[in-house]
């Protein structure tokens, strides 16, 4: 499916959509959603392999804000600013991660 330019974007705003462009726009919202979808859960694995946490369950509002849509518009952020981020998230929830012997999966300890 191509992206709408800008016209084409002014054009459905202003008018009353015919059935093939409701269509278009519904069809574009559920590949959009699932796009994201796709790429949400392949951050958020990484983010459980990595720090034992997710960024939600650790509020973690630059990357929400930044690149999930808490803001409704996303900016993206770099991975620097996205590591950074989470290790701050995870010690304002007073969580502290360590390595467990038997692995690399880190393992949360709440204070």
């Amino acid at each position: 499916m191509n992206e709408l330019n800008q016209d084409e974007v002014e054009e459905m705003k202003s008018n009353k959509l015919s059935k093939s462009k409701l269509q278009n726009a519904l069809d574009g919202l559920a590949n959009a959603h699932d796009r994201v979808r796709k790429w949400r859960t392949i951050i958020h694995e990484h983010c459980i392999e990595v720090y034992g946490q997710d960024p939600a369950d650790v509020d973690n509002d630059d990357f929400i804000d930044s690149c999930d849509g808490g803001c409704g518009y996303c900016r993206g952020m770099t991975v620097e600013n996205f590591e950074k981020s989470m290790e701050q998230a995870i010690e304002q929830a007073g969580i502290e991660t360590m390595t467990i012997s038997t692995g690399s999966i880190p393992t949360p300890i709440i204070n």
